[in-house]
């Protein structure tokens, strides 16, 4: 059964918004879920970015669903 450590986990998902270390939670009835960071890309171009940014959304929708998280917040203008 996984640790509680409300401090470690506020902290990490404030900082990196996913709670990347094994065997901690914030409460028992709110378990983590477990997030592994994509992987990295060098891009150097716009078709760089273009190629890289297709292959990736084609990979996540090729089971039939996707869903796009878009940030609407203050710091956007």
């Amino acid at each position: 059964m996984a640790a509680i450590d409300k401090d470690y986990c506020m902290s990490s998902f404030l900082t990196l918004r996913a709670v990347l270390k094994e065997g901690v939670q914030f409460s028992r009835r709110h378990p983590v879920n477990r997030f592994i960071p994509p992987k990295r890309f060098s891009i150097k171009s716009g078709l760089d970015a273009q190629r890289v940014i297709k292959a990736v959304v084609g990979a996540a929708a090729a089971g039939g669903k996707a869903a796009l998280s878009l940030s609407g917040g203050i710091d956007n203008g």
